[in-house]
């Protein structure tokens, strides 16, 4: 939960609000005034540290990018069988990712084990960390014409203010780097009845450790 600018479908001004972080994409165009409402949200989040791009990747972009780069390959530990013969079958071993079973992969929930949220976002955290991993693997060893592969994937189904140079400089700096892991403030879960009548989970970061991770990452 965080302080948000809320706008209109037209774009116009309604003042701010404290609003799950999410909501602030959904607060625009869904187009380049979403990424700056949500860049201005995350920027408010983190103390006023400069934001200094965006890129909104939508889900179609899944496969092509995906593909790109060969495939990634993952274990499987959810049950896909009410979904997908192949990653159904899969459950328990490591499978190459490709097409469809990357999308299925990262994006369903419904019909997958029990269906809930937390668990799709674990997959996707596992996708992306084997992913990077991949990416800077082709990287080092001197295949940095992936990055564009990536880019020219995605384009179609990405609003972004970054070039293909600002992208291969962002790539090739981070595949330097080694995976210093996810990084999750302190604070305090709520569960709050709105006016509706439905309870729904919120989550408070202690400002203190907001202000120290930001210290730590960029100071």
């Amino acid at each position: 939960m965080t302080e948000m600018q809320v706008l209109g479908e037209n774009g116009e001004d309604k003042g701010t609000a404290k609003r799950q972080l999410s909501l602030a994409y959904h607060y625009g165009d869904g187009a380049g005034l979403s990424c700056r409402n949500a860049a201005a949200a995350v920027s408010g989040l983190l103390g006023g540290i400069t934001i200094d791009g965006y890129a909104a990747v939508f889900y179609d972009a899944i496969r092509p990018v995906n593909d790109a780069i060969g495939g990634v390959t993952v274990k499987v530990t959810d049950d896909f069988s009410a979904i997908d013969t192949i990653l159904g079958d899969a459950k328990g071993s490591e499978i190459l990712l490709k097409g469809r079973q990357a999308y299925i992969f990262v994006h369903e929930r419904q019909m997958v084990g029990e269906g809930l949220n937390q668990d799709r976002m674990r997959r996707q955290k596992v996708y992306t960390d084997a992913f990077s991993a991949k990416v800077k693997d082709l990287i080092r060893s001197g295949d940095s014409a992936v990055i564009n592969d990536i880019y020219y994937a995605a384009e179609p189904y990405m609003v972004t203010d970054l070039s293909l140079s600002d992208f291969s400089a962002i790539a090739l700096n981070a595949s330097a780097y080694e995976d210093g892991g996810t990084v999750t403030p302190e604070g305090e879960n709520m569960i709050v009845m709105y006016e509706s009548g439905n309870e729904y989970e919120e989550f408070y970061a202690d400002e203190t450790s907001i202000a120290n991770i930001v210290k730590e990452l960029y100071y």
